[in-house]
């Protein structure tokens, strides 16, 4: 998802436009008065473009609207309760306009639209080393 978001040609991207994509892996910092899913997305960015400063709330606030910032929460089963409450898609104060959620559940994420994309069972006598007659094939 990451690559479609910064691929070169259009036909390739998820939107017309690029997309930084910004992995959440860890929980989130509980912050006294501020979005603790903003906190994770300003420190990634931070991290990223290998800045002393933090990214401007309101610039960052805006790229996400404008669908200038792909969040991809990984793991959303797996994270506290604490951190799986900062995301609520349907709430009108939900800053991220695209978002991308892995979990080994199917997950209620309110009324919001969304696409279940599930991989395919791959068996492992399929993928030996050096195995030329094999039918499935592992690209990345």
């Amino acid at each position: 998802m990451a690559r479609w978001a910064i691929a070169e040609t259009k036909d390739q991207r998820l939107c017309e436009h690029l997309m930084l994509p910004v992995l959440l892996e860890e929980e989130f910092r509980v912050v006294e008065g501020k979005s603790s899913l903003l906190e994770a997305i300003q420190g990634q960015l931070q991290a990223f473009i290998d800045e002393q400063e933090a990214v401007c709330v309101e610039l960052l606030s805006r790229l996400l609207r404008k669908q200038r910032i792909l969040v991809i929460v990984d793991r959303f089963c797996e994270l506290n309760t604490t951190t799986r409450e900062a995301i609520v898609p349907d709430s009108p104060e939900f800053p991220v306009n695209a978002l991308v959620i892995t979990s080994r559940i199917e997950e209620k994420l309110g009324r919001v639209n969304k696409t279940i994309i599930k991989p395919l069972r791959i068996e492992a006598n399929k993928l030996r080393n050096g195995d030329r007659n094999s039918s499935a094939k592992l690209t990345i």
